[in-house]
């Protein structure tokens, strides 16, 4: 039931179900919230943390009117870009998952705005207002994520400036805190 349910509605997350006795099943449902979005040919494709597309738009501003804090991903195209399947990708764009998931575990999430995966070895992000991110290759993702987080503190949002850990553990950064 759950495979099902997550096939016709692509935003569930989680699906819980409890038995009250003596009749009844009730079914816990939680909403996918952290998603991501690329561009292709002019369409918009909404996914998750696991890479499955969620949704499909015409428009920038449709996919923004439903998920309005989604991360725009600039990345290699893949390989399959159905609706609700998995994304997929050649070998060499496999690492585009490994960022991905990791971003998801990590709280910088909140911060990002967009995280340019197209080089392997060139990553970059946007995070808060105005800071722009060199995280060098996918090596020490975790770490790196770390190292941004403590860099924007709790006024991450207002900071402008720039972070970059491309030669990590070396980080070299130039942070203001922007004055509303």
């Amino acid at each position: 039931v759950e495979t099902r349910l997550k096939e016709e509605f692509p935003y569930i997350k989680t699906v819980k179900f409890d038995k009250l006795y003596p009749s009844e099943l009730v079914l816990k449902i939680t909403e996918e919230y952290t998603t991501y979005y690329y561009e292709m040919e002019g369409e918009y494709f909404l996914f998750n943390h696991s890479l499955r597309l969620m949704d499909k738009f015409d428009s920038l501003t449709a996919l923004q009117a439903v998920r309005a804090d989604s991360i725009l991903v600039n990345m290699p195209l893949p390989d399959s870009s159905v609706v609700p399947q998995y994304i997929t990708f050649s070998e060499e764009s496999e690492y585009v998952a490994e960022v991905i998931r990791a971003l998801s575990s990590s709280k910088l999430g909140v911060y990002v705005r967009t995280i340019n995966l197209t080089d392997k070895f060139l990553i970059r992000m946007e995070c808060g207002q105005a800071v722009t991110v060199e995280l060098g290759d996918c090596n020490n993702l975790e770490g790196k994520f770390s190292t941004i987080l403590e860099l924007l503190g709790e006024n991450g949002e207002k900071k402008t400036g720039n972070i970059d850990l491309t030669y990590y553990p070396q980080c070299f950064y130039n942070l203001n805190e922007e004055y509303e």
